[in-house]
């Protein structure tokens, strides 16, 4: 076999040891950004030359198919012969471990065309277990139980272990039962879930010793990527594969550990060295990405934590810039602020897929989708969807679109049964079919539903639905919006639903949804404080939907991307902003009120977000940030307190201007007007930049009948005056806009002589 270079070349004297240690266990401790995917091709390839074992006697895992990919075709480019094919054993590590099940389907239990549930499946299966055992949906969700039963699995536990590790849990107990019943029928089915593909392999192995055997023989070298993501059944799997060679590669980052919560357990990584005693470790300390003062932010964060191995990155590329410190007054002035520096920067020769902004949570992308919109700069949101597009968002947005519109059957029949309210789709069947019959719409069925024959059964449940809409629908007037969200949430439920449905993706979910109310309240605040006029909920409706169409652009390479730090992991990019860089959401409040463990898995968060950045790092934190509605005040990041003064520039912060009045909306977002945000009420200027400075008009000054001018309505009279819960308030007959309500104090109308 040849190769068409040699391989050794380019290699530092970490990667090349690396490389060519070929005998025995190693422990390979890659720094961000210090070539661990050159290594892993490079050691392929030098087996490969070197004669140690052939193609399909290495086995390669990786924890994404664009890994694997990846790493195929670097081996490729490295050898003269077409290796396609040659490599079966390169792959996923649930791809690797399906190949040996199905070679030994028998002894794992299962017939030949065993099938492999998807997540639905699994959770059909479960409904059918909770059925017969008579246990209610509604004190164990199924995605719930789900999520039990795959963690159980993740650390090796049947049903009888989990039972027995739980014992004085009452409801795990039923946990137990339901993880029992579900295992005999996945048999009964000859199917496996996911999860089964990894616990299957190990008691295949486990108790199959020809098997364990056999494969043993075949696996003379063992390489495991991304080796801290890895949890207890897949450590457990390498282990024992390894058993006869000892020949065990393995690759990771301990200080980029950051899947807890999919059951990656640090522990792997941290104690390789005591269940290997005669391991080799080799830090690959050397970082080809990012300039010295990024790396030293990085080097000073991390070392905070106690559990990790002890290493140092370094870099020969230049210092750099000092990383950039901004205080935004809140997570508007963030967005805004963001936008404009990327703006300055593209004036300075960066393209948009330079740039990345990325936070903690999905939640907090809403306000940068909308600045972005506005200021016309091309982007993509990763690891989520666009934040109105999101399932969550969408079925609070579809109670709106209903109580706006009863004729709207899309969200109407979206929302019927969303929670779930015993509706199925043999009764919205009927349903349409009699609005048919009657020439009437679905909802005027529904509310009328005690009328027809046909929906008798369900007559209790759609009445009740009706009487939900007919509550909301009182909020449906200017200035209640805020209301109508309250009430959606309180006479629904949808986001206790969705927290028991599944505890983990339902807390995100429930963020989201208390998310929306902050866009209300901004959008609410920015509509009175520019027109003067209460937000009605088609205005904000409307709003919603050019958000959403916004998102259907034209597929480009050049974008902004925005994204979870969780998302980007394993991506690099020339300039940074890590944004709401503030105490209990970067840190969450959840990790602080857990053991170190949680605060330090944060900590490899941020280490992992600081790491991204090549040229350019922006590190952003708000004054004050619109929580779930609130406004609340906030903390610098304890993260940014580890960072050395000498490495930051400090001198970006929002400035306090004058207290004139004139706050903007549109302003706000365009490219060719000033910026600005609000302070406690006020308008707050960004630097440089100017504000109207018009008076607040008084209501003594007018009288009914007389004719005004209005910056958006143009010209009406006065159709009344009056308070309104201690609000002067003043309608407007606009000649070309109809009849408005405006907040007098922030009316700005101009009398017409």
């Amino acid at each position: 076999m040849s190769l068409k270079n040699n391989i050794l070349d380019n290699l530092n004297e970490e990667q090349l040891k690396a490389v060519t240690h070929t005998q025995g266990a190693v422990l390979v401790l890659a720094g961000a950004g210090s070539g661990k995917t050159r290594v892993l091709t490079r050691r392929i390839a030098y087996i490969l030359q070197e004669g140690l074992a052939r193609a399909n006697q290495i086995l390669a895992i990786t924890f994404t198919n664009k890994a694997a990919a990846q790493i195929k075709e670097r081996v490729y480019e490295l050898c003269d012969e077409d290796f396609k094919g040659y490599f079966p054993w390169l792959g996923t590590m649930h791809s690797c471990c399906l190949k040996m099940l199905r070679q030994y389907p028998e002894e794992a239990g299962f017939r030949s065309n065993f099938l492999i549930y998807d997540t639905d499946d699994k959770k059909s299966v479960i409904k059918n277990c909770m059925k017969q055992l008579n246990i209610s949906d509604k004190a164990f969700t199924p995605g719930y139980i789900a999520s039990q039963i795959s963690r159980a699995k993740d650390d090796l536990m049947g049903y009888t272990e989990y039972a027995a590790s739980n014992a004085n849990d009452f409801q795990k107990k039923a946990v137990a039962r339901i993880y029992e019943l579900y295992q005999v029928k996945m048999k009964e089915y000859n199917a496996m879930d996911f999860d089964d593909i990894i616990f299957n392999t190990y008691f295949l192995l486990k108790n199959n010793r020809h098997v364990l055997e056999y494969f043993q023989n075949i696996f003379k070298y063992i390489l495991i990527d991304e080796f801290q993501d890895t949890n207890i059944a897949q450590y457990r799997i390498f282990a024992m594969l390894s058993m006869k060679y000892k020949n065990l590669f393995v690759v990771g980052d301990d200080d980029q550990s950051i899947y807890s919560f999919r059951g990656a357990n640090i522990k792997n990584i941290l104690n390789f060295e005591k269940d290997f005693p005669d391991s080799a470790v080799i830090k690959l300390e050397t970082n080809y990405r990012s300039c010295e003062n990024i790396l030293k932010a990085a080097n000073f964060v991390i070392r905070n934590n106690v559990a990790r191995k002890n290493k140092t990155l370094k870099t020969n590329k230049p210092e750099g810039s000092r990383i950039n410190l901004y205080k935004a007054y809140n997570e508007l002035n963030e967005a805004i602020y963001v936008a404009s520096e990327i703006k300055k920067l593209i004036n300075q020769g960066y393209s948009y897929k330079d740039f990345a902004v990325l936070y903690r949570t999905n939640a907090q992308s809403r306000v940068f989708e909308r600045v972005f919109r506005e200021r016309d700069l091309n982007y993509r949101i990763f690891g989520g969807l666009s934040f109105f597009s999101r399932q969550e968002v969408k079925d609070v947005l579809a109670y709106m679109r209903v109580v706006f519109s009863t004729d709207d059957d899309a969200s109407l029949f979206r929302i019927i049964n969303q929670p779930k309210r015993g509706i199925g789709d043999t009764t919205i069947k009927k349903i349409q079919a009699i609005a048919s019959y009657e020439s009437c719409s679905s909802y005027e069925v529904i509310r009328n539903s005690d009328k027809y024959d046909q929906l008798s059964s369900s007559c209790t449940k759609l009445k009740a639905f009706s009487d939900i809409i007919e509550k909301l629908k009182e909020y449906d007037m200017p200035g209640r919006l805020e209301e109508l969200y309250d009430n959606i949430l309180k006479l629904t439920g949808i986001d206790e639903y969705y927290i028991l449905e599944d505890a983990n993706l339902g807390k995100e979910r429930v963020e989201n949804i208390k998310e929306l109310k902050s866009a209300i309240v901004t959008m609410n605040q920015a509509q009175e404080e520019d027109y003067g006029e209460l937000l009605s909920l088609a205005a904000f409706l409307e709003n919603v939907t050019l958000a959403t169409d916004a998102d259907k652009e034209e597929a480009s390479d050049d974008y902004i991307s925005i994204m979870t730090l969780h998302s980007a992991k394993g991506l690099e990019f020339k300039v940074v902003f890590l944004v709401g860089m503030e105490e209990g959401l970067f840190p969450s409040f959840m990790s602080m009120s857990e053991s170190f463990e949680g605060l330090e898995e944060e900590r490899r968060l941020c280490y992992v977000g600081i790491t991204r950045a090549m040229d350019i790092l922006y590190c952003v934190y708000a004054e004050e940030r619109t929580k779930f509605g609130k406004t609340q005040p906030c903390d610098q990041s304890r993260f940014l307190k580890e960072i050395p003064r000498e490495l930051i520039d400090a001198g970006k912060k929002a400035y306090k201007g004058s207290e004139q009045s004139g706050f903007s909306f549109e302003r706000m977002f365009s490219q060719d007007k000033p910026l600005f945000v609000t302070k406690g009420g006020k308008p707050v200027d960004i630097p440089g930049l100017k504000v109207s400075s018009e008076a607040p008009m008084k209501k003594e000054e007018y009288n009914i009948g007389d004719r005004v001018m209005h910056k958006k309505y143009g010209e009406g009279y006065i159709k009344d005056l009056y308070d309104d819960n201690g609000m002067d308030i003043v309608e407007v007959n606009f000649d070309m806009a109809g009849v408005k309500r405006l907040v007098m104090e922030f009316a700005k109308l101009q009398k017409v002589k």
